[in-house]
């Protein structure tokens, strides 16, 4: 199928997920077809072998052309069914792009929310709902290996170098355009996500295979040659000659049989999980590319000029061959040729030399899918500008026009410019839910994203390479016995600790100091903002407390203040979410307290 290249990417997938659906109901039709061919068959079959065994003037001949007839309806219909079940992935691969487009991915029930990648620990993760449902990872991933999904993963929680960022950024638009690649990729092989086990696929391809004695194959090749020779001859009748030639055999054959014993232990599964990874790296090596990075990706895939798929399908092959040694009657016949030692020596030969390489297929693979997240959402929000990159020595900045939130529904979705440089600090006060903690995770998202190597969700935004901390969702801990100002004061420890050693940094202070009383507040909150100065950090910093926001005017020109404000309409709180400059001039916490009932007096 062509590519468009300016296509609406909404009318697209809409398109392609009707003819991909269309195909799903072909298919259904075709394997209903198929079965009921194949009872009918097998209906024929049976009344034709027991006419045959009933000796009724039938042949057991006869049951040559229906039992063929049988075995091509069979592999017919399962030929259907694949082609089914590869248009029904298609299918989910569409409507999950719609509900992206659409706003409603974190309701999907395919959506990986990338739980597994929490870490509270972390100097930003939680603060930003990076992981978890309805996150950033949800919104971006389509990755299917669990290598693609924690590269992603490792992209949002920490930032990549300025080159690396730079190459993504020319990379991604021509993944975006390869809209046929991104699907071919979505509905390959089978059910990636359940079948490859990545950490343990990678501990196996990184481990040096076993070592076998020198000349060991040569030797085991020789020994079957005279296997070989023994069993014609214990067949032919000459018994004495043939086991004659057979003790010779078992007697040299023990040091190769040991060498590659426990050689089986999780093989079959290694195998099965490569040849699932297998299908992902023949669509890659279909495919040229121009831009740098994908280019360096694309040959990492083949070893001394050989497609890595076709490797692998060799070393399917031999597994395969070797498991067979289970059959009862086919180890009695190839006991003599010593076949599953030298299967076993030929295994160990391909791991010995592409053991290593599996290792960079996999992440060439991994480092693919996760562009093709950032990819996605680069077609599937075309207005979305890529960030421009200041060189360092130029020192912190962050500057932005409409600057939104990526997991707020565009119709919904607010924006407000950023401006941090030579004025380092913004003082954010406002009443209760009227946007301030949401500003905050809306300009660490993007910084986020800038610095995966993504679009953003911005009209335009510059930046330095920021080193970035947040403490927007500090909990005490029951288990740990921390309070959670005491858990606050250690992350801003932290946040404090990067400014010291990082000249770009970039920290997000949600409700500073909250925890305490506001004598000790206003005094620990100064002394925090002044050592992040110092030290030339850019920090944005909410608050409630309007004592604090004083301390703007201390600061000048380095500190400004802004605010978000909200008003009362027919006894309702109204927020429009808009930023403006200055201290916010009223509060609403008396106002929510009547709204829900609460008892106030003047």
């Amino acid at each position: 199928m062509s590519e468009n290249p300016n296509p609406d990417p909404r009318a697209e997938y809409a398109r392609r997920l009707a003819d991909r659906q269309a195909r799903v109901d072909a298919g259904d039709r075709r394997a209903l077809l198929m079965a009921r061919i194949v009872a009918v068959l097998l209906v024929v079959w049976l009344g034709m072998a027991w006419a045959s065994c009933d000796r009724q003037g039938f042949s057991s001949r006869w049951l040559l052309a229906p039992s063929a007839l049988l075995l091509v309806a069979l592999a017919a219909r399962g030929r259907a069914m694949r082609a089914r079940e590869q248009a029904a992935r298609a299918v989910r691969f569409y409507q999950r792009g719609l509900a992206r487009i659409d706003g409603t991915w974190a309701d999907s029930p395919s959506a990986d929310d990338g739980e597994r990648f929490r870490d509270d620990g972390h100097a930003y993760a939680a603060d930003l709902d990076l992981f978890g449902k309805g996150s950033v990872f949800s919104l971006l991933s389509v990755a299917r290996t669990p290598i693609g999904q924690e590269q992603l993963a490792d992209w949002l929680k920490a930032p990549a170098p300025t080159a690396t960022v730079v190459a993504r950024q020319q990379a991604l638009p021509e993944l975006a355009a390869r809209l046929d690649l991104r699907e071919a990729l979505a509905v390959a092989g089978t059910d990636v996500e359940r079948q490859v086990q990545e950490g343990s696929l990678l501990a196996w391809a990184e481990t040096a295979a076993r070592p076998f004695p020198r000349g060991a194959r040569v030797t085991t090749f020789l020994l079957g040659l005279v296997g070989a020779a023994a069993t014609v001859l214990l067949l032919t009748g000459h018994v004495p000659a043939g086991l004659g030639l057979l003790l010779p055999v078992a007697l040299l054959s023990g040091p190769a049989r040991k060498s590659v014993e426990g050689l089986d232990a999780g093989l079959a599964q290694r195998a099965d999980e490569l040849k699932v990874v297998s299908a992902l790296l023949a669509v890659l090596e279909r495919e040229q590319f121009s831009t740098p990075l994908l280019g360096e990706l694309r040959r990492s895939l083949e070893s001394a000029g050989v497609p890595a798929s076709r490797l692998i399908h060799r070393f399917a092959r031999l597994v395969s061959w070797y498991e067979s040694r289970r059959n009862f009657f086919y180890g009695i016949l190839t006991a003599p040729l010593l076949l599953a030692t030298q299967l076993a020596l030929a295994i160990s030969v391909w791991r010995a030399r592409y053991g290593t390489a599996v290792a960079r297929w996999l992440r060439a693979v991994g480092t693919v899918e996760a562009l093709a997240s950032l990819a996605s959402w680069h077609y599937e929000h075309p207005a979305l500008p890529f960030p421009i990159l200041v060189p360092d020595a130029e020192g912190p900045l962050l500057d932005g026009d409409e600057v939104g939130h990526p997991l707020i529904p565009a119709p919904r979705r607010v924006a407000n410019d950023v401006r941090l440089g030579q004025r380092r600090l913004l003082l954010v006060s406002g009443s209760n839910m009227s946007g301030k903690s949401t500003y905050l995770r809306t300009v660490g998202v993007n910084v986020v994203l800038a610095l995966a190597g993504a679009p953003v969700c911005a009209r335009r935004l510059r930046l330095s390479h920021l080193d970035l901390g947040a403490t927007l969702r500090v909990n005490d801990s029951l288990q740990g016995g921390q309070s959670r100002f005491f858990a606050e004061i250690t992350r801003i420890k932290q946040i404090v600790a990067l400014a010291a050693r990082s000249p770009l940094a970039l920290g997000l202070l949600d409700e500073i100091l909250q925890g305490t009383n506001s004598h000790d507040r206003l005094l620990g909150a100064k002394g925090v903002v002044k050592t992040l100065l110092d030290a030339g950090a850019l920090a944005i910093v909410t608050t409630h407390d309007l004592a604090l926001a004083r301390l703007a005017d201390e600061l000048h020109p380095l500190a400004a203040n802004v605010h978000f404000e909200d008003r009362i309409e027919n006894g309702q709180l109204i927020f429009d979410y808009k930023m403006r400059d200055g201290v916010v001039t009223r509060t609403n916490a008396l106002d929510l307290m009547r709204l829900v009932g609460l008892r106030v007096e003047e």
